[in-house]
């Protein structure tokens, strides 16, 4: 490991940035409460939870519920439950308290990976630099979560409180972190897979428990049994089977110029930027292709990988994650921040200017490509963003790859 000092700011600038954070946040704060309460086309998916929200209490159907814009709710039924309390309060008072709630936990998430990451390098040293550097780099994806009102802040938050406290020595929070990240949004099931590689029965154990907990047994008190399970079979037919289906399927799902066609634009996984590029027929195929390459890489990579590397490990299965997934929007992103620290502290800690300087290469042209992807939609439609994480995730192995060689060249007394 390199010694660098990355020091906290002097009191003038930290003061400064204090304000300027706090300007912003009051800022993003007006804007979504004007974007759920006042704007005339409603765009805020926070009204589509609370909707479901007052089905949950009016005993409608929940997938029948729609917002003002007419998005309709698509999240499985222990979502709609978690909403009933925002759903009774004005939309106002509603849409402040879920905007604070996720600036609060955007911040307890970002608290957690520095933690997560500083400890594994084994830092005692301040590291503030590179951790205003992480947060910044999923700055517009945050940005854009909050003001949208979207649930992907509490996805974020549930997937890293999984692993930090799985880490710390708290496996029953884990679980019920990662359980709960799963029934928000499936594709964390990737991380319950890496867990039941890695042999952590235990914590996989205890992880589909309270998914047993959280997915059946609540909504169960809720709604009884039989509209508990009639409402899971018509969330898969309407969201799950359509987008792991064929076109057909897709086509067929009311959800689908909403949710699940790969042609928006907006979308950057792998299985929508192969369609748009090649078209629907042989774009699955080939994304899925990739894919599996990429997670026999992973599991390569993993499988000789040493302890101190897992968080690196983790964030390429994090990246693929978003990548392999039927669908995805900008948002998603913020998934990214753990990979992001990690990139970072590789960036400005790791031994050898040549993995610093790649780290930090890397780092810049995801940034760019971020900003470029935002700012002109051609760029949208060929994948740029997609790209761009197709390296940020080969980076992070290559790190994998030479951390493992160093070890070994260690304990052979090269």
């Amino acid at each position: 490991m390199v010694s660098q000092s990355h020091d906290s700011p002097s009191g003038p600038l930290r003061s400064s940035i204090m304000a300027v954070t706090l300007v912003i946040v009051i800022a993003l704060g007006w804007v979504s409460v004007y974007r759920a309460a006042y704007s005339a086309d409603h765009r805020s998916d926070f009204t589509v939870y609370t909707a479901a929200g007052r089905a949950v209490l009016a005993g409608a159907d929940l997938y029948k519920a729609k917002n003002p814009r007419g998005l309709s709710y698509v999240y499985p039924p222990p979502f709609a439950i978690l909403m009933v309390p925002f759903s009774v309060l004005p939309v106002t008072l509603g849409t402040l308290l879920w905007y604070a709630l996720s600036v609060v936990l955007a911040l307890w998430s970002l608290r957690m990976c520095v933690r997560m990451v500083r400890e594994e390098r084994g830092l005692q040293e301040a590291v503030f630099w590179p951790a205003v550097v992480g947060a910044v780099l999923v700055l517009p994806w945050l940005v854009q979560g909050i003001v949208e009102g979207q649930a992907s802040v509490v996805l974020a938050w549930l997937v890293v409180a999984a692993l930090y406290w799985q880490r710390s020595g708290r496996p029953g929070l884990g679980a019920t972190c990662l359980a709960g990240a799963i029934l928000v949004k499936v594709l964390p099931l990737v991380l319950l897979a890496y867990f039941a590689w890695r042999k952590r029965w235990r914590f996989v154990a205890a992880t589909l428990v309270m998914m047993v907990i959280l997915g059946f047994c609540i909504p169960i008190l809720v709604f009884g049994p039989r509209s508990t399970a009639a409402y899971w079979r018509e969330w898969v037919s309407l969201v799950a089977t359509p987008s792991l289906g064929s076109d057909q399927d897709r086509r067929e799902s009311p959800v689908d110029g909403q949710l699940l066609s790969p042609y928006k634009a907006r979308s950057q996984t792998l299985t929508a930027v192969c369609c748009r590029l090649v078209g629907s027929d042989h774009g699955r195929e080939l994304a899925n292709s990739v894919a599996v390459v990429m997670l026999v890489i992973i599991g390569l990579v993993g499988w000789r990988s040493r302890p101190e590397s897992e968080l690196l490990v983790i964030s390429a299965i994090l990246v693929w994650m978003l990548l392999a997934a039927p669908l995805s929007e900008f948002h998603y992103l913020l998934v990214l921040l753990l990979p992001m620290m990690a990139l970072v502290f590789v960036a400005a800690y790791e031994a050898g200017a040549v993995t610093r300087w790649g780290a930090r290469a890397t780092l810049v042209a995801f940034a760019a490509a971020g900003l470029l992807t935002l700012a002109f939609v051609p760029l949208q439609q060929i994948g740029l963003l997609c790209w761009a994480m197709i390296g940020l995730w080969g980076v992070l192995l290559a790190v994998v790859v030479r951390q493992a060689r160093m070890s070994r060249s260690q304990s052979l007394g090269v």
